[in-house]
């Protein structure tokens, strides 16, 4: 090797060696918690209020137009609208 290829390689190893000391520090992590802790409990009680509604029974021109209101709403959705 010429002298400028020693010096070039001695820099960069100097460099990957002050980078790897840098990333062998520990890094500190903060508490994180994704959802409140009481989402658990809400949402079983959220589960059981609905569980216990009396919904009743539809008669078949509530269920057709149940049917066509989805109908709308996923025509809608697919139009992103």
């Amino acid at each position: 090797m010429c002298e400028d290829d020693k010096e070039s390689f001695r820099q960069n190893i100097h460099k990957t060696s002050n980078l790897i000391k840098k990333m062998a520090v520990p890094i500190e992590w903060t508490e994180y918690e994704t959802f409140p802790k009481t989402l658990d409990s809400a949402l079983d009680q959220y589960t059981a209020d609905v569980g216990s509604i009396e919904m009743g029974d539809m008669t078949a021109s509530e269920t057709a137009q149940a049917g066509a209101w989805l109908k709308d709403l996923e025509k809608q959705s697919a139009a992103g609208v």
